[in-house]
């Protein structure tokens, strides 16, 4: 047999097989059942059987395996899980095994009554389900399953690839027993800490094969449960009744997983047994080893405060419970006090409160005790010690269970703290050189309990607001009103200084925390302290309205404006003060408003004065004598003895008086051209102050439009019209000249900011300056509207279309000029760009732009004079009068009708892409004349050559309009032959009578001339 079940499990099967024959009669399992069998297990075999308590790995059988002396106890009406394993004798395998279970429920030797088929499923893996047993099944039987590789066996099949396996299952009641569990101790005190619970099993317990034994602790009348464990012992911190049980049980049937400790209940799980109506086979010792734990707890005291004092002999100490005390039924709690690191008890109290009246350490503990088993009355108050009730008890080593806070809340009451008096260094102190030092004595009578630390605290105003602490009454302030230097005794521990906010808290609010004022802490404060009075002029700042100003008919006023900084304390007054030069000679004063008149060039400063008229008599200022050094040499912060604050730095204005001058142009009226230079002389009376500097605007048009500026009065432009150079002097810290937005801002606009203009910037602009006008004729450009054009019949026309790019000034008008040859040499003249022509040629059309008035064109003699000329008269070509000349023009090639025959040149002028960008015209032309020519020559054939009697000329591949002739010239240049050809272009020629020699042949028509070489011979 291959199954792998344990000694122990055989003992079991065969205990349970012969507990169901004593219990109850049933039919035997004698029966001969069908056979059935796999004939190969190549595919699949039965590998595995889980069920219940059959556990069989069997491996391969050859097709059929007889496991019926392996048992499964089942009970009637329960359902059980099943999981079936296939194996198999080829590696490549992948069939989806068939598997069926039968049980022959009712005995009669088949499974093929309804109902006995118990479970059906296919995988080439293992599979898994459950099985129900009916209720009311009895005795044993047996279990048949089947595997078939290719479809659901029958229960008698015998196939050709799978394997069966036969099994005994018997049905009889749950034989799983807790048994009985006692209690190690019935009664136990914890008293706050950690008990071992533990309980001894009866050995009545009844195990079966795959079940376990466990234990369970709950706690209560509900058994709620606790813990779990495979041993009957339990560590428990709480007080009350706990239960240890036994549980025996299958955890197949049974998951202790749903099992919440502190809320599942032992009655819970057992309403999920057979035993308690449920359906799972398993025990539960629901009587259990119940145990009691007194769990007497004092839990822990918090002082409500560390430390305090006698008052008027007495002081009152309490404590706050932090809310974790235990006091068990039949228990009480009372609250002790106890006095110094021996804990000698002095009194007992229902509440955590007692009265004292002696210094020293104290301390408050709980007690929670029962009054059955610890009698108080053993206590001596003023000998007995906490120590010695603590040895009684458990927490202590003894045998009461009780429970003593033994560390308690100790409260330190220590003798009264006396911060005593103080004397102030100074009643009246002058801060007005800034910050000052206050200081004051104590007097002497300050008392310092242990632990304690005398410190000092100033604060400011008849509301003591706290500004500064120190160690010593010393302080550095700049502020101005009453302070006050006071002594604090007090203890660190009990009073945190950090609580208080400098300029917030006051000295109000710490004395109300203490006991003379009311409050709890044991401190001491001199609330009277020793005030010193700080008088603090300040003089604050003042800002110059502007840093430069100018003089203006003679005078300029200069002001300024306070920063907001001033401090001018009771009893004091605030003047403002004009100084000159750098030695600060005072001018002036007002006792109202930083604004005063002067009437010369130079550098002012405007003061504030803050000073009390008791101490400090102005009446020794002698106005262009005394000095503002003066002044502050008899106050404090100059070294003196008077209080009283003078702004030295002050707000300097410089007062100058910058000129312009103006500006006379070098030309009055330019021509442009294109780009031309304008410019101007300064005419000398420019005044430029030191820090200032002069430079040159350029504006256009009536509305004076900023076009350029620079540091010399001359400008290039590109554009006629009116133009002003103007003279600008100014200082660069006052006009930044990049607010300057060429061709928007005007110089109005900047004349706007200057004081002449109503502004506040000391500054001086020519306004009129020197005005130029430019005139800037501009012949512009042509377009050709027939680049190639052809003489036909002797006559042709050129024309061009303006490029829209000319400009015409005022009193200026424009003529367009037909030149011919690279000469340009002028043919024509008139209004529009267009001309007729009648022979071949170089030509150009070109715009010319020019005043009546000062070129005269009667001087142009057609044929005669060239554009050149013209050119040279008109300013872009050095001459003087004012005029515009496309040179270049728009090109134009003419050529003879043959020629266009020859190009194949159309009526627009364009071949084979060619455009109007040619860089040299006139190269072009003549290139393509003799191209034509060269042609024209290969066209020709004269044989033979040489000839001695008859000379043939084939012309037939010239092109000519016209008739062609023949001459022929010998080397003298004589004529010795002419005639016109035919019109089929073949000629004859009899040489016979010429003389031997070379001659030339030409070819001529009206617009042709062609020679070729003849050797007569």
């Amino acid at each position: 047999m291959k199954a792998l079940l344990s000694r122990k499990g055989k003992l079991y099967a065969a205990f349970c097989i012969t507990a169901m024959f004593s219990l109850f009669t049933f039919q035997s399992h004698a029966q001969n059942y069908c056979t059935s069998s796999g004939s190969s297990t190549y595919y699949s075999y039965i590998e595995t059987v889980d069920f219940d308590g059959i556990n069989n790995t069997s491996g391969d059988d050859g097709g059929y395996g007889d496991y019926t002396n392996v048992n499964g106890n089942l009970l009637p009406g329960s359902t059980y899980s099943i999981t079936l394993t296939p194996g198999s004798n080829s590696y490549w395998s992948n069939k989806k095994n068939r598997w069926r279970v039968w049980f022959d429920f009712n005995g009669d030797g088949d499974f093929n009554d309804s109902g006995e088929q118990v479970f059906q499923k296919k995988s080439k893996y293992s599979v898994s389900g459950s099985i129900t047993i009916p209720s009311g099944v009895s005795g044993s039987t047996t279990m048949r399953i089947s595997v078939n590789s290719f479809y659901y066996p029958s229960p008698c099949s015998n196939f050709s690839f799978g394997e069966v396996e036969d099994y005994t299952v018997s049905f009889g009641q749950c034989l799983a027993d807790a048994g009985s569990m006692t209690a190690t101790i019935d009664t136990v005190c914890a008293a706050g800490n950690s008990i071992n619970l533990t309980a001894t099993a009866d050995g009545n317990a009844v195990v079966p094969q795959g079940y376990v034994n466990a234990y369970v602790l709950t706690s209560g009348v509900g058994l709620v449960i606790e813990q779990t464990n495979t041993a009957p012992q339990f560590t428990v911190s709480g007080g009350g009744t706990y239960t240890i049980h036994s549980l025996v049980f299958d955890p197949n049937t049974l998951d202790l997983s749903i099992v919440t400790p502190g809320v599942t209940t032992g009655f819970d799980v057992n309403g999920l047994l057979l035993q308690g109506g449920g359906s799972i086979c398993a025990s539960l010792d629901v009587a259990g080893a119940p145990t009691y734990i007194d769990n007497p707890d004092a839990g822990t005291l918090t002082a409500d405060v560390s430390s305090t004092c006698l008052v008027n002999g007495s002081a009152t100490l309490t404590a706050t419970a932090d809310g974790n005390i235990n006091v068990p039924p039949g228990y009480s709690s009372l609250f002790v006090l106890t006095s110094g690191n021996t804990l000698v008890i002095e009194q007992t109290n229902t509440i955590p409160e007692f009265t004292v009246n002696a210094n020293g350490l104290y301390t408050i503990h709980t007690l929670v005790y029962n009054p059955n088993t610890l009698d108080l009355s053993i206590v001596v108050p003023g000998t007995t010690t906490g120590v010695d009730v603590l040895g009684l008890i458990v927490p202590g080593g003894g045998s009461i269970c009780a429970s003593l806070d033994a560390a308690g809340a100790p409260i330190n009451v220590v003798p009264n703290p006396e911060a005593g008096g103080m004397i102030a260094g100074q009643d009246t102190v002058c801060s007005a050189s800034g910050s000052v030092t206050l200081s004051a004595t104590a007097d002497g009578n300050a008392i310092v309990p242990p632990g304690f630390v005398n410190a000092y605290v100033l604060t400011s105003g008849n509301n003591l607001v706290i500004e500064q602490t120190n160690t010593i009454p010393q302080f550095t302030t700049s502020g101005s009103g009453v302070y006050t230097i006071h002594s604090l005794v007090f203890d660190p521990s009990t009073l945190d200084l950090s609580i208080v906010a400098p300029g917030v808290t006051t000295g109000f609010d710490v004395n109300n925390l203490l006991i003379q004022g009311g409050g709890s802490i044991c401190a001491s404060l001199d609330v009277a302290g020793a005030k010193s009075y700080l008088e603090n002029p300040d003089a604050g700042t003042i800002t110059a309205d502007i840093a430069s100003t100018c003089l203006v008919n003679g005078s300029a006023t200069i002001t300024a404006t306070p920063d907001g900084n001033i401090d001018v304390p009771a009893g004091y007054a605030s003047i403002y003060v004009l100084t000159s030069g750098a030695n600060l000679v005072i001018e002036q004063v007002n006792t109202t408003t930083p604004e005063f008149t002067v009437n010369s060039n130079g550098n002012y400063t405007i003061h504030t004065l803050v000073y009390n008229p008791a101490t400090l008599d102005l009446s020794i200022v002698i106005p262009g004598t005394t000095t503002g050094v003066d002044v502050f040499n008899l106050i404090v912060p100059g070294g003196g003895s008077i209080c009283a604050s003078l702004d030295v730095a002050g707000a300097p204005i410089e007062v100058t008086n910058p000129e312009a001058g103006g500006m006379i142009a070098d030309q009055d009226t330019v021509c442009g051209g294109g780009s031309v230079t304008i410019s101007a002389i300064a005419d000398g009376t420019a005044i430029v102050p030191p820090g200032y500097v002069n430079a040159y605007v350029l504006t256009s048009g009536a509305g004076l439009v900023i076009e350029q500026y620079g540091t010399s009065p001359s400008f290039t432009v590109d554009q006629g019209g009116q133009y002003t150079i103007h003279s600008l002097v100014f200082d660069p810290n006052t006009l930044d000249l990049s607010i300057v937005v060429p061709g928007t801002t005007t110089g109005v606009d900047v004349l706007g900011l200057l004081v002449a203009g109503g502004g506040t910037i000391c500054a001086s602009l020519d306004v009129a300056g020197a005005p130029i006008y430019v005139e800037n004729p501009d012949a512009g450009t042509l377009s050709s509207n027939n680049l190639f054009s052809c003489v036909d019949n002797g006559s042709g026309t050129l024309s061009a279309t303006p490029n829209g790019d000319i400009n015409i000034p005022a009193g200026y008008t424009k003529v367009f000029v037909l030149t011919r040859g690279s000469g340009l040499v002028i043919e024509q003249a008139g209004p529009n760009p267009s001309f007729n022509i009648n022979s071949p040629g170089f030509y150009r059309i070109h715009t010319l732009v020019y005043n009546p008035n000062t070129l005269d064109l009667s001087i142009v003699v057609p044929g005669v004079t060239t554009g050149f000329d013209v050119f040279g008269l008109i300013a872009p070509g050095g001459g003087s009068i004012c005029a515009s000349l496309d040179v270049s023009g728009t090109v134009f090639f003419v050529f003879p009708s043959f020629v266009c025959n020859f190009f194949n040149f159309g009526g627009n002028g364009h071949k084979n892409g060619l455009t109007t960008q040619i860089d040299n015209p006139e190269e072009m032309y003549n290139a393509m004349l003799s191209d034509y020519t060269d042609q024209m020559e290969a066209s020709i054939s004269v044989y033979p050559n040489p000839v001695s009697s008859i000379a043939t000329i084939d012309a037939r591949f010239i092109n000519a309009d016209k008739n062609l002739t023949v001459e022929i010239y010998n080397t003298m240049g004589q004529l010795v032959f002419n005639s016109d050809m035919e019109d089929d272009r073949m000629m004859n020629i009899d040489v016979d009578g010429l003389p031997t020699g070379i001659y030339q042949i030409r070819l001529q028509s009206s617009d042709i001339v062609i020679t070729k070489q003849l050797n007569v011979q």
